[in-house]
């Protein structure tokens, strides 16, 4: 997995989330569970490597 990724956050029918990412290398990861919030899910994928998440209360003092 070397160079940056293209992140995608997904939702199923169910309403849980993943998130993938497809590296410039032609790796992709995909997350480990499903989440039940993007919050979350984005969480995880933070860290994983994921660089432009930022926790609800940092966005909204």
């Amino acid at each position: 997995m070397e160079g940056s990724a293209g992140w995608r956050f997904v939702t199923a029918g169910d309403g849980a989330w993943r998130w993938t990412a497809a590296y410039n290398d032609g790796v992709e990861a995909v997350s480990p569970c499903a989440f039940g919030c993007i919050e979350d899910c984005m969480a995880d994928a933070a860290e994983h490597g994921y660089e432009n998440f930022r926790p609800t209360e940092a966005a909204y003092p």
